[in-house]
């Protein structure tokens, strides 16, 4: 990628996490690690193009109209969030926890839209990139694309390996899963060391006909000696999850 276009690509995402609180140029230096100079030439530009708006010099930048109008047909997959979403609502309002949306296009996992109390994500960006073999959306996902979008993402960044995905090597061998929708319930499970919680993934395919066009995910964060009593939650989440599923797809074939 071109260095000046990930910088200025950093420095909207930075603009669009605050949605419409001006952004100084020093918290701009300071959050993207690039130098007030850089930060300067690189907003400029942006300025110039419509993509970032100067309220003073003291406030600093929000996103400008040319910036809205990149999304004039509506968010990403508009429709087909439509559908999920108030579902989204449902999963949330019933297990507590935070609800995601996922999708691949091409070899890489996108979060596209997430109902969120703040213990999972830290910034309002709606649309983010995402692991697809440590996280419970992406392996739905995975196990539902044909050998050659697989093969292709393998391709791209190895095959899982056992630490990661411990399951990995029998599903590969399960010759059904390529054969027919897997609407299996998966689970993830990432320890974070720094302050002894551990992140919980629940996730399930999502279908339009035969096809997978995504997956809806539960992701849990608790202490990590909650998580040995945690089996009976753990139960309701993978029901609430099946029954959501299941009457998105209902939904996507209206």
């Amino acid at each position: 990628m071109i260095k000046s276009v990930q910088k200025a690509t950093m420095l909207l995402s930075i603009l669009a996490d605050q949605y419409e609180q001006p952004v100084s140029l020093a918290e701009l230096s300071e959050r993207s690690g690039l130098n007030k100079s850089t930060c300067s030439h690189i907003m400029s530009t942006l300025e110039n193009e419509g993509f970032a708006v100067k309220i003073s010099h003291t406030r600093g930048y929000v996103l400008g109209p040319a910036a809205y109008c990149l999304s004039r047909f509506g968010r990403y997959k508009n429709s087909f969030i439509s559908v999920c979403r108030p579902i989204m609502q449902y999963l949330h309002r019933n297990s507590g926890y935070s609800v995601v949306l996922a999708v691949i296009e091409g070899d890489t996992k996108y979060i596209i839209d997430y109902i969120d109390d703040g213990t999972i994500f830290e910034t309002k960006t709606k649309i983010r990139k995402d692991d697809i073999y440590r996280t419970a959306t992406g392996r739905a996902i995975l196990m539902n694309l044909s050998e050659e979008q697989r093969n292709a993402i393998f391709k791209k960044y190895g095959k899982p390996s056992q630490s990661e995905w411990p399951e990995i090597l029998h599903l590969l061998d399960v010759s059904s899963y390529t054969q027919q929708k897997c609407d299996d319930v998966f689970k993830s499970c990432i320890v974070t060391n720094e302050d002894n919680t551990v992140n919980l993934g629940y996730g399930t395919a999502l279908f339009s006909g035969h096809s997978c066009v995504g997956a809806i995910g539960i992701a849990v964060n608790i202490p990590c000696e909650r998580e040995k009593s945690f089996g009976e939650e753990e139960n309701k989440i993978i029901k609430l999850i099946e029954r959501g599923a299941k009457e998105i797809n209902r939904r996507l074939e209206w």
